[in-house]
């Protein structure tokens, strides 16, 4: 799961009954040449629209 996916796949388990998400993006966002946090990506991950 990425930035690219995590809205689709939150969505869809909402959809179908979940009735708490907890997306584990870490992985994701953490530049791995540094090990560093991408905090633009945090920042586009922060801004999503949820409904």
């Amino acid at each position: 799961m990425d930035l690219s996916n995590v809205h689709t796949v939150v969505e869809t388990c909402l959809a179908n009954g979940a009735e708490l998400v907890i997306p584990h993006l870490y992985t994701s966002v953490i530049d791995k040449q540094t090990g560093k946090t991408e905090v633009e990506k945090v920042e586009k991950l922060l801004n999503l629209m949820w409904e």
